[in-house]
């Protein structure tokens, strides 16, 4: 089998969906021989380039004008400008290659990744898209749905929800075939460590020491991500209590939902820090802001993960906090975060209330270990990368079929 894979963004330019497309189809070439293309759109750049990441061909096909540089609704203008120049792009790019691939799998929302669609349907070919973000319509482009709604009531097509949010938000507008899955978790990365790993990895990528209770939030610094609210909840905790931001600084298309102002990720940083000393809170938080490929190790040195998202499509480091034995005290988010953490179980979930999240934190330090053993196994069974890619190749061989 050969894939396309049609992402809105993909490596090195960060996105989640992106670099899960990636991990994904490295993962099935791996263990079943797939091969696979990439095309994929960028807001961050102009043009046409062709590369090669991690041995995998990519060709990134965007517009005369860089989105990034523009914001609210003049960006808005600035992406419909872009418009005709990436179809034709992606007209060239297939015309002459569509019978090499046996599939289209596509991740996010772009021009190419509508375009594509249309163009696999018209061709009778098998035709999957993974919904990765709290979106209102699981078509894309939006103004063309007349087209899309089609596609996805055919026998060869597929739209994947990685959560029972996003299925039920797919079926409501009449797709046909939907697999709701979450997101793979890796088994060889996310496991339980023993105190000693525990506290070892504390020392190295920590300023706290083996008595502190260390909570732990990896995310974009976004107002999305939410992390500014984690401040609240540690002021009203005791001084051994400490926390560990870490992610990249990476500016949120996601955040400015419904019109609303959305700060760029730098600004949304320096008002942590300025919250941070308005508490006096400088030597119980650690802020750590680059790309972070060792998340595993950030969530295993931890006591508590926090997961305080306003929105998500999944969140799967809710996952891969308790594959990992770590409890999660997370933001109510129906068919995401209340479907997936068992209360006293797996952690906690609740209403974004500073008050009732310093309360969380302590009770869901009781959780016994073993409860998060037995629960790191279920969730495993549930949503490892093993199990997960077996259910691809079965999909991907009936549609293809």
């Amino acid at each position: 089998m050969k894939f396309l894979v049609v992402s809105s963004k993909y490596c090195p330019e960060y996105s989640g969906s992106g670099l899960r497309a990636h991990n994904t189809h490295k993962r099935l070439h791996g263990k079943f021989f797939t091969s696979f293309d990439v095309v994929t759109s960028s807001l961050e750049n102009k043009g046409v380039k062709k590369y090669t990441y991690n041995d995998v061909n990519v060709v990134r096909i965007s517009g005369v004008f860089i989105p990034a540089k523009f914001k609210g609704f003049l960006q808005k203008i600035i992406i419909w400008f872009n418009f005709p120049f990436e179809v034709f792009r992606c007209w060239l790019f297939i015309r002459t290659r569509i019978d090499q691939y046996s599939l289209l799998h596509t991740f996010g929302n772009s021009w190419s990744v509508g375009f594509f669609t249309w163009y696999f349907a018209k061709y009778h070919k098998p035709v999957v898209r993974e919904l990765c973000n709290d979106i209102p319509s699981p078509y894309y482009p939006k103004r063309f749905e007349y087209l899309m709604r089609p596609i996805f009531q055919k026998e060869n097509s597929m739209v994947i929800a990685i959560s029972p949010m996003l299925e039920n938000m797919a079926k409501s507008h009449q797709v046909k075939h939907v697999w709701q899955r979450p997101n793979p978790v890796d088994e060889d990365k996310f496991y339980l460590r023993s105190k000693e790993e525990k506290l070892r990895l504390r020392a190295e990528l920590t300023q706290f020491k083996k008595n502190d209770i260390v909570m732990t939030s990896v995310a974009n610094f976004s107002q999305r991500k939410n992390q500014e609210f984690l401040l609240s909840v540690l002021e009203r905790l005791p001084s051994k209590y400490k926390l560990v931001l870490a992610g990249v600084m990476h500016d949120d298309t996601e955040g400015g939902r419904k019109g609303k102002k959305v700060a760029t990720s730098a600004e949304y940083v320096q008002n942590i820090r300025k919250i941070i000393q308005k508490y006096n809170l400088s030597n119980r938080v650690q802020i750590n802001t680059g790309f972070v490929n060792n998340p595993q190790e950030y969530m295993s040195l931890s006591d508590i993960y926090l997961f305080p998202s306003t929105h998500e499509g999944l969140g799967t480091p809710i996952l891969e906090s308790q594959a990992c034995g770590v409890p999660v005290v997370a933001n109510y988010l129906p068919g995401i975060t209340d479907f997936w953490i068992k209360n006293g179980t797996g952690g906690y979930v609740c209403e974004l209330n500073p008050e009732i999240w310093s309360k969380a934190v302590i009770k869901a330090l009781d959780i016994q270990s073993q409860t998060l053993s037995i629960n790191s196994e279920y969730i495993l069974s549930k949503s490892s990368s093993d199990v997960i890619d077996k259910e691809y190749m079965n999909l991907f061989k009936k549609i293809i079929d």
